[in-house]
């Protein structure tokens, strides 16, 4: 049936199980207080051991967006053990499903199709021995990425063994695969394996690609051993598949592999 909510939070050893059928549709309120209501529409922060299992739809096309929104979608920070898994999200508003500062993560078998700016599917920031796999991410902003916030971390962490694997995406604006932007934190040994790109269709900037390591924030920081492996790149619409790119600030890139890639199109590119 159809529900609507605005922030559900979890405790430890909880489990959050959406019935098959159900539409949830996420708005925006206020609190009794007067004051907005900035919570995620689904969060497990500072908690271990918690499982997101879904066979309904979580609908975010009420929420307010771009700069001005007051909530964000699904997030995980500063906590361990997590299970989100079978999650269909429409119309994000702003960064979809995003754990920070957490380990022994899985982000699994979700279904992401958003088109605003800012839409980006998933996205770790200081996770350590975190996956993402069997997800489809259609977005209007970058897809599937690791960053290095610095927003979650309690004093600071580095990303670390993390890995994206058997992902497939669809991206229209921003980049697919990609280490990008914010780099406050360190990361070392994250892999990309196994994964596809059905199209990636910047309209932004031809530095958004396929497969990007834009960088941008810190230019102390690292970001080192990064492997992108056996990766299917079906229709890039951009010169180029591949960007590796100091920006802004910058920040230090050292030991990134780009091993067995698979280009099916090649018409645009120069």
């Amino acid at each position: 049936g159809f529900h609507e909510i605005s922030s559900i939070g979890l405790p430890s050893n909880s489990i959050l199980y959406i019935e098959r059928g159900a539409y949830l549709q996420v708005t925006d309120r206020k609190n009794a207080d007067g004051k907005q209501n900035t919570l995620t529409a689904i969060h497990a922060d500072d908690v271990s051991n918690v499982k997101i299992i879904s066979r309904g739809l979580l609908d975010c096309g009420k929420l307010q967006g771009g700069d001005n929104k007051f909530k964000h979608v699904v997030n995980t920070a500063r906590s361990r053990n997590i299970l989100i898994n079978g999650l269909t999200v429409i119309n994000s508003n702003t960064w979809t499903i995003c754990a920070y500062s957490s380990s022994n993560t899985v982000i699994e078998k979700n279904l992401l199709l958003g088109y605003r700016t800012y839409s980006d599917g998933i996205m770790m920031s200081e996770c350590v021995g975190c996956t993402g796999r069997y997800n489809f991410v259609r977005t209007g902003d970058d897809a599937i990425e690791f960053k290095g916030t610095g927003w979650w971390n309690g004093g600071g962490k580095t990303g670390e063994a993390c890995v994206y694997e058997h992902n497939d995406l669809w991206t229209d604006k921003g980049a697919g695969y990609c280490l990008t932007w914010e780099s406050e934190r360190p990361m070392t040994n994250m892999k990309f394996i196994n994964n596809s790109v059905g199209f990636a269709q910047p309209t932004w900037t031809d530095r958004n690609t396929a497969l990007d390591c834009l960088l941008g924030t810190n230019p102390d920081t690292t970001w080192e051993n990064v492997t992108f492996e056996n990766i299917e790149i079906y229709h890039v619409k951009s010169p180029n598949a591949i960007n590796v790119q100091i920006h802004g600030k910058g920040a230090k890139l050292d030991n990134i592999l780009f091993f067995q890639l698979l280009f099916l199109n090649l018409n645009n590119l120069k």
